[in-house]
């Protein structure tokens, strides 16, 4: 039998149907009545209907042995399946609720494997909000029971959970270790500080008390909450720490107890550096104040498991000219488990002294980011601290391609990247072709503390970006200089006159003056891609690629790409005569 209702309403009140339904169901015959199994309830106002036609329902039909309430969204939510399993047992009676257990052993999905159970749900309960975990309980009591004897399920509480919810959790989850989420507000925004401070508070009264069963904190908080309410307690257990300050930054110097902390992300929120140790993982960004270049050599020294490590906007020290590095910091530092290192806008000279001390042979991911408004330093520690571990031997190889050197030139920029390791370097200078020297000089500082290994690795080079095609001639000599190796060259042309004057880097060189003979960049060369911009005559790579092929001790190019421009057919056939590959894309051929 199914019944539904959307809760007829009659002047502001629920309209009570209970007499013309009890009229409707005395006219059953008896046996039919005797005969109904399941009753499947649904509607907007299953509460009241629970409450008032049960039994009508358990009078009229005494051998039901299973009751299915299919719940409106409105109505989805985690309180809602609570008190429905209080209303069922105390409208529809307790023989009711055991015949329909012993129906449930008969279903195949009812008598899954606990363990198969277990598996399943969970892959698919990953996360917050228990609105999908009450659904899998309220599947039927065999789920039920598995989901209330998995503890780590019920481990997760958070801020907007109501305080019913939280002492559920609390009482399911056991001993299990808790991951506790303080926050609200999305992109470290929280709008209305009184209000977050009062629900802070009141979370804090349910959930302080098993401080110690923290195992992780996500805090997000706006600048002038009462943080050590939260950061002075006894998180003796904590591993991980999430915290994010909206609006100023905070220097925190409270009690801080977590002896076991492993994993630190700190934004905004300054805290005693010296007393940690022991990471694996730390991020800190946009602290103030930050931790000086001693304070992070000491973190690191301490941390030799250290897997992961982003410091970023660090504004100790402005114009990036002083170091607070002692002197006699000079041991290396020892990581060999670390994976990850971002430096992104900090004292570059003084974090450059401290890259120069770390050792870190498995190391995958590297960023070194700078940005400067108009001034001309000079860069090089900071490149050659790069090039050093851009360029070192590895034990282990990440996910990017190490045979791929790629180097960025847009007009304020230069983006040195090999596999996942880059240094980039921004200066708005640059755009008005301010010292644009310093591009090449700093290419050539990166190069320079390569491993010899790493150089011969080399075997595809990307140059694109670049404004004047006369910069992209004086890289490729650095290039050249540094990489023995390249097989392949890929060239993004300027706009100019003629795309011969880019294409020559390919074709001879004068007379070596070491050498006294005539040489090519890029000896092993063998396939070239080059674009250009629309309509711009390309047919000079014949003359170049004919000059190539008379000097000897160099590769033949084999294969040629194309991509814009315009050519005659006339060069195209010579080309496909003597190329083993051709590709034109978006090529005007006359």
């Amino acid at each position: 039998m199914q019944y539904y209702s959307s809760g007829w309403k009659w002047k502001g009140d629920w309209y009570d149907y209970s007499a013309e339904l009890s009229a409707a169901l005395s006219s059953f015959d008896g046996r039919l009545g005797d005969d109904i199994k399941a009753i499947c309830f649904g509607g907007t106002r299953f509460r009241e209907d629970l409450i008032i036609l049960g039994p009508i329902f358990q009078r009229h039909f005494p051998n039901v042995e299973e009751l299915v309430v299919t719940l409106d969204s409105s109505e989805r939510r985690p309180d809602a399946h609570l008190v429905l399993e209080a209303e069922n047992g105390a409208t529809l009676g307790t023989p009711v609720v055991k015949r329909r257990s012993h129906n449930e052993l008969h279903h195949p999905i009812h008598r899954l494997p606990p363990e198969l159970l277990y598996i399943i749900i969970e892959n698919v309960y990953t996360e917050v909000s228990y609105e999908l975990l009450f659904a899998l309980r309220s599947v039927c009591k065999h789920w039920m029971e598995i989901v209330d004897s998995m503890p780590h399920l019920w481990a997760r509480i958070a801020l907007h959970h109501n305080a019913n919810l939280i002492s559920s959790c609390l009482q399911k989850s056991k001993t299990q270790p808790l991951d506790v989420r303080c926050k609200e507000g999305e992109n470290y925004v929280v709008r209305d500080s009184p209000p977050f401070q009062e629900r802070a508070a009141d979370f804090l009264r349910h959930i302080g008390p098993s401080a110690a069963r923290w195992r992780s904190l996500d805090y997000l908080a706006p600048t002038n909450a009462q943080h050590e309410r939260i950061l002075s307690l006894p998180l003796h257990n904590l591993e991980t720490l999430c915290v994010s300050i909206s609006g100023a930054a905070v220097d925190y110097t409270g009690v801080f107890d977590t002896p076991r902390l492993q994993n630190l992300d700190t934004r905004k929120l300054s805290l005693n550096w010296r007393s940690l140790s022991n990471l694996r993982s730390l991020q800190i960004d946009g602290c103030v104040p930050s931790p000086t270049v001693d304070e992070v050599y000491i973190l690191l020294k301490s941390s030799p498991n250290l897997e992961l490590f982003k410091i970023a906007r660090n504004r100790s020290s402005p114009t990036g000219h002083t170091t607070d590095l002692s002197d006699f910091h000079s041991s290396p530092i020892l990581l060999p488990k670390l994976r990850t290192l971002h430096i992104v806008q900090v004292p570059f000279i003084s974090h450059s002294r401290l890259l120069d001390l770390v050792e870190a042979p498995n190391l995958h991911r590297f960023v070194v980011f700078q940005h400067f408004p108009y001034h001309s330093y000079d860069f090089t520690p900071m490149f050659e601290s790069a090039g050093r571990l851009i360029g070192a031997p590895r034990y282990s190889r990440g996910d990017g391609d190490t045979s791929r050197l790629s180097i960025f030139g847009a007009y304020d920029m230069l983006a040195v990247v090999v596999g996942d390791c880059r240094v980039i370097l921004k200066n708005h200078g640059w755009a008005q072709i301010i010292s644009q020297e310093e591009r090449p000089a700093g290419l050539s500082a990166v190069l320079r503390h390569f491993n010899a290994r790493s150089c011969e690795s080399i075997r595809v080079i990307r140059l694109f970006g670049f404004r004047s095609d006369q910069e992209m001639i004086d890289l490729a000599h650095t290039l050249n200089r540094h990489l023995p190796n390249v097989e392949e060259l890929e060239m993004k042309m300027c706009i100019s006159t003629s795309a011969l004057e880019g294409l020559s880097i390919l074709g001879p060189l004068s007379s070596s003056p070491t050498e006294g003979k005539e040489a090519c960049l890029f000896p092993s060369l063998v396939s070239f891609q080059f674009d250009v911009p629309k309509g711009l005559a390309c047919d000079g790579i014949l003359e170049v690629l004919k000059a190539r092929w008379n000097v000897g001790q160099v590769q033949a190019i084999r294969q040629l790409t194309i991509e814009g421009g315009k050519i005659r057919h006339d060069t195209v056939d010579v080309l496909k005569a003597h190329l083993e590959a051709l590709k034109m894309t978006g090529t005007e051929v006359s």
